[in-house]
């Protein structure tokens, strides 16, 4: 027999030691006999055979991960190259530190860990699982009070039963926690921001020099590797695990070594997956920055729209098929979640870009409502684009989330045709759809049909806080 037949071997060996085992206990039982003293130190069998598969067999699935030019069918593991060429080519290790430099932002965590907390990742760990290790998973999360979905008590249990509705919270979910909608991609998003300062300054003239991307074999490459290092992890793992738990508790060292090893094959899938998903928003960053230089914002003869939202729209249906072919629906879906929230943040970005000046050609006095008109085409374009790109299986397109945010953007960029008294009547009603800095900014800017006043903003903000002053007396009394 191959090598490559010890995985299959180990799951009839272990049946067949538990087996034993348990014969062995029952037999001292009924025969009351002492084997304190026996010698232990003969070799057993799953001991040996897990020191073949991390010696032998692990290199040999390593081998063919980096230089094999057949694509296997069962374990896709094995991807195509050209000439030979390494798995990610000459510029694996800039990929991959780009990667860790993007993750080395903050004292309380990186932005690796940030991005975690997607739904879409939960959703990519749970594809990547076999559904034992998924569920133990979810059983530590309701255990330790995280948000996941629970049912409701009956109202006649005890109160011990019934779980705080605070006892969550979005800060101490996990991974795969499901629950939070829109509020936990909305409050991640913002967290996530925090890390991404630089790529959301358009305003920057060497902005498009100091972003490095990956090209689109890189790409291609990446998501296969990806995909290829969690299948055969996930594979790895159903090999090893066994159907009676307590003998899994009792694993030896080389068992245990056997599941780090394989556990750091999946740790390298997850990480290029998050690679592949960050030069998926730096791509379209790069694009919607383009936008706020754009002449078409300035044009008064006609509404056009700029050449970088066409580019954006192809580039994405583009990577999308190419993504797909390479690795799979899974890491292809992953790579594509949340641009149905960045997208039309980077729009509203634009827009703020736009009224505060200096990003417009020189010849410029302001943006026209040809160019107002742009904008809001270039939004629904975009959704339309986007939602075709990502209209395939297994994809983590989030109808509410998508509808919220591109709304959201929509209404931002009317609030620049508004004269001053609609725009103070549309702030009295949507003070909350904004935050502070975004409608300062509207009453600041010079729109076609106002002049900026930001005093009036104040104005509006005083009543408002009176108001809630005296909300919050009345709810205390």
């Amino acid at each position: 027999p191959q090598v490559r037949h010890a995985l299959t071997f180990r799951r009839s060996v272990a049946k067949w030691t538990d087996g034993i085992e348990t014969l062995r206990k029952e037999l001292v039982y009924m025969s009351k006999e002492d084997i304190s003293s026996e010698d232990t130190k003969e070799e057993r069998a799953m001991d040996y055979l897990d020191l073949v598969i991390q010696r032998t067999l692990l290199p040999v699935l390593q081998d063919e991960a980096v230089n094999s030019r057949a694509c296997n069918p069962h374990l896709h593991f094995a991807c195509q190259t050209k000439s030979g060429e390494h798995m990610l080519g000459q510029n694996a290790d800039k990929l991959l530190d780009k990667l860790e430099k993007v993750g080395r932002s903050s004292k309380d965590s990186s932005f690796s860990n940030v991005i975690e907390r997607r739904k879409a990742f939960g959703t990519l760990k749970h594809a990547y699982s076999d559904g034992e290790e998924y569920e133990q998973e979810t059983e530590d999360n309701l255990d330790s009070g995280t948000s996941v979905p629970l049912l409701s008590p009956h109202p006649g249990d005890t109160k011990k039963r019934h779980v705080a509705k605070d006892s969550g919270g979005i800060g101490r979910a996990s991974a795969l926690d499901w629950g939070g909608g829109v509020e936990r991609e909305e409050e991640t998003l913002y967290m996530e921001l925090a890390f991404l300062r630089d790529v959301m300054a358009f305003e920057k003239k060497d902005y498009e020099t100091g972003i490095v991307l990956a090209n689109n074999d890189e790409l291609m490459k990446a998501c296969c590797l990806s995909h290829s290092l969690m299948m055969v992890s996930c594979l790895l793992e159903r090999r090893l695990r066994t159907k009676n738990k307590s003998w899994e508790k009792k694993s030896t060292g080389q068992t245990r070594a056997l599941r780090e090893a394989v556990k750091t094959i999946k740790e390298h899938g997850v990480r290029m997956a998050k690679f592949v998903r960050i030069d998926m928003l730096l791509q379209a960053a790069l694009r919607m920055a383009k936008i706020c230089k754009s002449s078409t914002l300035i044009a008064k003869d006609a509404v056009r729209l700029p050449s970088s939202v066409n580019d954006l729209g192809e580039y994405l249906t583009m990577t999308s098929d190419h993504l797909r072919e390479a690795g799979g629906s899974i890491v292809a879906a992953y790579a594509f979640s949340c641009l149905e929230q960045y997208i039309p943040h980077m729009l509203k970005h634009t827009v703020v870009l736009v009224a505060t000046g200096g990003v417009l050609p020189m010849s410029a006095n302001g943006i026209t409502l040809n160019g107002i008109e742009a904008l809001d085409r270039s939004g629904s374009v975009l959704y339309r684009d986007l939602k075709g790109a990502t209209n395939f299986e297994n994809s983590c397109w989030d109808d509410e989330l998508a509808a919220v945010s591109f709304e959201r953007s929509a209404s931002y960029i009317a609030m620049m045709e508004l004269e001053m008294p609609e725009l103070e009547e549309y702030c009295r009603k949507c003070w909350n759809d904004f935050t502070e800095e975004e409608l300062k900014v509207m009453f600041r800017m010079q729109a076609p049909r106002r002049r900026g006043d930001v005093k009036k903003f104040y104005n509006i903000k005083d009543k408002f806080e009176k108001k809630l002053d005296k909300f919050e007396k009345k709810s205390k009394r």
